[in-house]
């Protein structure tokens, strides 16, 4: 007649409690060796369960610690683009200073020139002569005219005819353009700033040329 057994409650403790008695040589009752293959792969089983468990929770540690970097890593950006956005809009603007000359008509809605910082913008000017306040008939003595009134402006910011960096030049009739340079060259020294010779409509005041221009120090 076969002994009844109080087998532990518990995967482990049954795995533990088989194994016990299988080294005894006890002799199980039927039912218990019917299942016990059935109770080993039960118990296998479940600690193949835990220790993939295991493994997900530290794949899921791993994932929270990296996601936890990155976030800290744009925060970090976030406040370093801040700072230096604030330190640009915090620091002062470059100085502007209009120019205007003597005698300019002050009802004209524009300045000779404006000054930001170290580059200076020439509005557009004629060769206008002051005597008579019309575009003189000599091609020579306009574009003369003109490029004097350049050099006074140049001249109230600091600079030379030299310190221009671009110049664009409108003339409605292209056929001058050779008369313009053999002027023009000879307010230069060595080297030219660049240029755009445009022909254009007509000019205010029936003017030949007229020509704008940036400078910088």
């Amino acid at each position: 007649m076969n002994e009844a057994y109080d087998i532990p409650i518990g995967k482990t403790s049954i795995l533990k409690h088989l194994a016990q008695l299988n080294e005894r040589e006890t002799i199980l009752p039927d039912s218990i060796v019917r299942h016990r293959d059935g109770v080993y792969d039960c118990v296998e089983s479940s600690l193949q369960s835990h220790q993939k468990n295991n493994q997900g929770v530290k794949v899921m540690k791993k994932n929270i610690t990296k996601n936890v970097m990155l976030l800290a890593i744009g925060i970090g950006i976030g406040i370093i683009a801040g700072a230096v956005a604030s330190s640009v809009e915090g620091g002062q603007a470059p100085q502007r200073r209009h120019i205007n000359l003597p005698g300019k008509n002050t009802e004209l809605p524009f300045s000779d020139a404006v000054l930001v910082g170290d580059t200076l913008y020439l509005a557009g000017k004629l060769g206008i002569d002051p005597q008579t306040n019309k575009v003189p008939d000599k091609i020579e003595k306009e574009i003369q005219l003109m490029l004097d009134g350049f050099k006074k402006t140049l001249a109230e910011a600091g600079m030379t005819m030299d310190n221009l960096v671009t110049v664009t030049i409108y003339c409605p009739d292209l056929t001058l353009y050779e008369k313009f340079n053999s002027v023009y060259r000879t307010y230069f020294g060595k080297n030219f700033p660049a240029r755009a010779f445009i022909g254009s409509g007509p000019l205010l005041r029936g003017a030949h040329f007229e020509m704008q221009a940036i400078a910088a120090r």
